[in-house]
């Protein structure tokens, strides 16, 4: 791969202030792909030191991609000493899991359990966007060569998905709560029987699921309570 280093030198102003080093420029990085790794990437996806990457450009449709497939620039930002590489990479634009796989179980017990309709129908999820971070291995002594870890940003895509379904289930959930119909308990409740004229434990009663007479054992009209 091909890399921009970059080593800032401070430069002075007119006035003998120092100035503010310039933007590092990016190194270029070769072409790397998931679909067809080589033998090389397999092992440094192995062996690789981690770190996340950020997809900097998507190349637009129709342009030499594969069907299902985008070509990608990611940087790669060392905070330790500036220093940042790009490579690009094709990639696959969305993730399905495969039947019977952990992440498909995963998935279904989740749409089961918020009572989606068909719950093992796998959804395919989006892998990434422009912006978005991306996990990277990379040979740690030199900085020579990155890849894309593709296991990792498939279950990332599936962590971020469940997440986003699950603050969405919630704020539905509220929302409906909010625009149902009050219910109680706390019940207001009548301080006499309107059946057998007994006296009424108001306190009692209205926090009974259904409030009843304890003399007649007939029903006390009830009537739920605003709610703040």
């Amino acid at each position: 791969m091909l890399h921009r280093h970059h080593h800032h030198e401070e430069e002075r102003s007119n006035d003998g202030a120092s100035a503010p080093p310039p933007p590092a420029p990016v190194q270029p990085a070769a072409e790397h792909g998931t679909s067809h790794q080589s033998a090389s990437d397999e092992k440094l996806l192995a062996d690789g030191a981690q770190i996340d990457g950020m997809v900097s450009r998507i190349e637009p449709s129709g342009s030499g991609s594969g069907p299902g497939l985008s070509k990608v620039r990611i940087q790669v930002f060392f905070e330790e000493d500036h220093h940042m590489y790009e490579f690009g990479s094709e990639l696959s634009n969305l993730y399905q899991a495969p039947q019977g796989s952990p992440a498909a179980k995963r998935l279904a017990e989740f749409r089961s359990k918020a009572g989606v309709k068909n719950p093992n129908k796998i959804p395919k999820i989006l892998m990434f966007s422009e912006g978005s971070k991306v996990p990277v291995r990379y040979d740690a002594p030199h900085r020579t060569r990155f890849v894309v870890d593709g296991p990792a940003l498939e279950m990332k895509a599936l962590d971020e998905y469940l997440k986003i379904e699950e603050a969405n289930i919630r704020r539905n959930a509220a929302r409906a709560a909010k625009d149902a119909p009050p219910t109680g308990p706390p019940w207001d409740v009548p301080a006499i029987c309107p059946t057998c004229g007994a006296p009424v434990d108001q306190a009692k009663a209205s926090m009974a699921a259904d409030p009843m007479c304890v003399f007649c054992h007939q029903p006390i009209p009830a009537k739920p309570l605003a709610r703040a």
